[in-house]
């Protein structure tokens, strides 16, 4: 099995089902822990049915070049937008990147005594690596990819042959991220923490998130096409039926394509939530990052868990939560069972690049809802002498706090938790989440809804998404019999996962409980002999 790196520390990986949407570190000291809670994090009690079109197990994804025939003016500006431009191929012409006369950038050095240099060569930027107590020691890799709109960071990845070069490549992360508000090059997210060097598996979940729908096979990070850039169908699923339909002639309005905008709001969130909602992630059987269909209740597909200290923190927010944090302002509470229920595109089009919105766009946003410009002249801060000195006209700069994110360093965001006098906005820092200790945590699951699953269905998702917590974030001894307690009463009420009864082996085997682990995993090559992780534990 061609796997590059060991399966078990991966960065946020589908090795047995639970992972984080974007890379994290994999020793982060941050004191996590987990106990169930029955309910759903934020929209459990109006989730609707999902639709369920007819045939549509038959519909397949046909590219933006076919939405382009008939939507050529949406295409074009959404092809602007940082989604759009989440993954492209290096450019010499358009790159934001900044470097010395001699076409090379700072070197910058690890803890482990590696230093990292970018620098471009005709069209092409590279990477290299030194070591100063080793003179002579050079190594020099190309950038393949680009990932980062440059809104905020671009960082980028590199491809290896899996052998056969027109078969497939693994892709794995480089050093160096260029962080664009400060205009600095600096180690990637994760890199002060462990150097990965050149060798940080991409794994699928990281890679769809950031792109199109790539072919990815059994291995961690090898894939067999890379698309670039979020396309149409990531929002709109698989366009197949739908171009068919207006080749033949079809209407305007057509149901073999998904219309977020006309989706309940539960459903219209979790389009946006495929990607837009950090934490642990744990797939239903059967399915992974890329088999979420817009349209369908996204708790049908995944549980997304994270600590209820992190959703619950006033200050610090990761830099994928606007969901979770927008789900805690009164303006979405208030909102529900109204005829203007909020989500995501209330402020946001999606299609249109925040650059070209009008000046007052989220202004006249929030005075949709508030009233008019009246309402700036009764608004003040308590802190304030006057209401004149208090009102700026920017409904965002008093009600939503920008500061630099909990999990990636040198950018700025903005808190999507809308409060009426939220703490102060800070500049970026590098920052991580400061919640340092031996003492259990609350998870909540964050796509939860719709119907409820089992107590064992919740006890194998829990033991998933705790095991891939103490693996990549919080070693602490303590959730290891927590693991093993939920897994084996799960296994023992009739579920019947393969990564469950690994992490299940894994446990006891980080317990030391040596001759238990060997009976478990060779219980889980049995039953799934095909399955590469239970072979190789």
């Amino acid at each position: 099995m061609p796997v590059r790196g060991e399966p078990g520390r991966t960065w946020s990986a589908g090795i047995f089902g639970a992972s984080s949407p974007c890379p994290v570190s994999v020793r982060l000291l941050v004191s996590l822990a987990v106990a169930v809670l029955a309910s759903a994090y934020a929209l459990s009690a109006c989730r609707s049915a999902a639709p369920e079109p007819a045939a549509d197990a038959s519909w397949t994804y046909v590219g933006d070049g076919a939405c382009q025939q008939c939507h050529a003016d949406l295409a074009a500006s959404y092809a602007q937008t940082g989604m759009g431009r989440s993954m492209s191929r290096f450019d010499p012409a358009t790159a934001p990147e900044r470097f010395g006369p001699d076409g090379a950038g700072p070197v910058v050095c690890a803890t482990d005594g590696y230093c990292y240099q970018p620098f471009v060569r005709g069209d092409t930027l590279f990477q290299r690596e030194t070591r100063p107590d080793l003179p002579g020691y050079e190594r020099v890799e190309a950038v393949d990819y680009v990932v980062g709109s440059g809104n905020a960071t671009r960082s980028y990845l590199m491809a290896a042959s899996g052998g056969d070069a027109a078969h497939g490549e693994y892709l794995t992360e480089m050093p160096l991220t260029w962080y664009v508000e400060r205009s600095i090059w600096d180690l990637s997210p994760g890199y002060r923490d462990g150097n990965a060097r050149f060798d940080r598996p991409i794994t699928l979940d990281c890679l769809t998130c950031h792109n199109a729908r790539p072919a990815h096979e059994t291995s961690q990070n090898f894939y067999t096409d890379v698309p670039l850039g979020i396309s149409c169908e990531r929002c709109h699923g698989p366009g197949s039926a739908h171009v068919a339909a207006f080749e033949s002639g079809g209407e305007p309005t057509d149901t073999r394509i998904v219309n977020p905008a006309a989706l309940p709001t539960d459903l219209q969130l979790d389009v946006c939530q495929q990607c837009h909602l950090t934490g642990e992630t744990v797939y239903a059987p059967g399915v992974d990052a890329t088999t979420y269909r817009p349209g369908r209740p996204l708790s049908a597909h995944r549980s997304v868990f994270a600590t209820e200290a992190s959703v619950e923190d006033p200050v610090r927010f990761g830099i994928a939560s606007h969901a979770e944090r927008m789900m805690q302002s009164a303006c979405f509470e208030g909102s529900l069972g109204t005829d203007r229920e909020m989500t995501c595109t209330t402020c946001h089009d999606p299609h249109t690049p925040t650059a070209q919105l009008p000046a007052d766009h989220f202004n006249q946003t929030c005075a949709s809802c508030h009233g008019p410009s009246a309402h700036l002249d009764a608004c003040s801060r308590p802190d304030a002498e006057t209401p004149t000195e208090a009102v700026t006209g920017n409904c965002v700069s008093c009600h939503m706090r920008t500061a630099g994110t909990s999990d990636i360093p040198h950018v700025s965001f903005t808190d999507h938790w809308i409060r009426r006098d939220p703490p102060p906005s800070s500049e970026a820092t590098a920052t991580r989440d400061d919640v340092r200790g031996q003492s259990p945590f609350q998870l909540v699951d964050l796509a939860g809804g719709g119907a409820p699953p089992s107590a064992a269905q919740a006890d194998a998702a829990l033991a998933l998404a705790t095991f891939s917590l103490y693996e990549t974030q919080h070693p602490l001894p303590a959730y290891l019999p927590q693991i093993a307690r939920r897994a084996r009463r799960a296994l023992g009420a009739g579920v019947e996962r393969t990564d469950l009864r690994v992490v299940l082996g894994r446990a006891l085997s980080e317990m030391d409980s040596l001759t238990a682990a060997q009976g478990v995993l060779a219980e889980a090559v049995a039953r799934d002999p095909a399955d590469p992780y239970a072979a190789f534990w």
